[in-house]
């Protein structure tokens, strides 16, 4: 969220409550799943007991997330 919300021009403000900071939380969850994101492309995984597609695209994209400048450069109150 808080990497969008500075390329969405209507967001005046970003509040987080409890979210984890680096995107290698969010790729801990499914890295038993990460082989097979890899060589298929996707893979279902289940967080919180719901299902999910996780893409090698979000995969890829998690890790060139730089958190500290997208937080930096918000330019709206956090």
């Amino acid at each position: 969220m808080l990497a969008a919300a500075g390329h969405i021009p209507s967001v005046r403000a970003a509040a987080t409550v409890g979210a984890p900071f680096h995107p290698g939380h969010v790729a801990h969850l499914f890295e038993g799943s990460l082989d097979e994101i890899e060589a298929r492309g996707s893979a279902e995984v289940v967080l919180a007991g719901r299902r999910f597609t996780v893409t090698r695209d979000f995969v890829q994209d998690l890790t060139k997330q730089r958190m500290l400048d997208a937080i930096w450069d918000l330019g709206r109150p956090c």
